[in-house]
C-alpha cells in the first residue's frame, strides 16, 4: 500500500493557484503537475486567469463527452473494429457523490476517490479501456509526444481502482484535445 501523504506539501506552499491535497486521483495529478512545472516553465497564473483555463476545460469535457457517443471516437483508439467496444462509462459530472474507489492508494487513511473521463469494455472479455482527455490551448507542437507527466499518473491510479483490480487487462490512454483556427474542438 502507498501512503500519499506528502501531497499534503501543497498546503504548506505560498502559491495561491495550488490545489489543496484531498484523496482524489486529480489531486495526486495535481500534485505530479506542481512537483514537475519548472520543466515546462509554466508563468504564474492569476486566480481570473485560473478560472477561466478551468471553465474552458469544463466545457470542452461536454464537447467531447457528446462524442464519446459516436463510431469515430471509439476507433480512435488502435482502429479496433468500433462495434467490439461498448461505453462502459462517461463522466457527465453524476459520479461526484459515489466514485470509483483505489484503497491500494490512500492520503491521511482515506483511500483515493477516482472519476475517469471514458471507460470502454471489450465486449465479451474482462478487458477495459480508460481514456483520460485533455484540453489545451497549447500550440500542438508544445505538447509532448508521450503525453505529461501528471496525465500519466491519474491513469496510473485509475488502472489501479477496486472495480477493475480483476479484471484481465486494463489499457489506459490520455486523448489530447485542442481548438483549431474556426474554434472548433479537435483532436490532436
Amino acid at each position: 500500500m502507498f501512503d500519499l501523504t506528502d501531497i499534503e506539501n501543497l498546503n504548506n506552499q505560498n502559491e495561491k493557484s495550488k490545489p489543496k491535497a484531498e484523496p482524489k486521483a486529480s489531486s495526486f495529478a495535481n500534485f505530479v503537475y506542481w512537483e514537475t512545472k519548472g520543466k515546462f516553465k509554466r508563468k504564474l497564473e492569476g486566480n481570473t486567469k485560473i478560472q477561466e483555463r478551468l471553465k474552458s476545460g469544463r466545457n470542452a469535457h461536454l464537447s467531447i463527452n457528446e462524442l464519446t457517443k459516436t463510431e469515430g471516437y471509439k476507433k480512435e483508439f488502435g482502429n479496433i473494429s468500433t462495434s467490439e467496444w461498448e461505453l462502459f462509462f462517461v463522466d457527465d459530472g453524476n459520479k461526484k457523490s459515489n466514485p470509483y474507489i483505489n484503497s491500494q492508494l490512500t492520503l491521511d487513511d482515506k483511500p483515493l476517490s477516482c472519476i475517469p473521463d471514458v471507460i470502454l469494455k471489450l465486449k465479451h472479455t474482462n478487458n477495459y479501456l480508460i481514456i483520460e482527455n485533455k484540453s489545451t490551448h497549447m500550440p500542438v507542437h508544445l505538447i509532448p509526444e508521450n503525453g505529461w507527466p501528471n496525465v500519466k499518473a491519474q491513469l496510473w491510479i485509475y488502472s489501479w481502482m477496486d472495480e477493475f483490480i480483476k479484471a484481465d487487462r486494463v489499457y489506459t490512454a490520455s486523448k489530447h484535445w485542442t481548438w483549431d483556427s474556426k474554434s472548433n474542438l479537435v483532436p490532436v
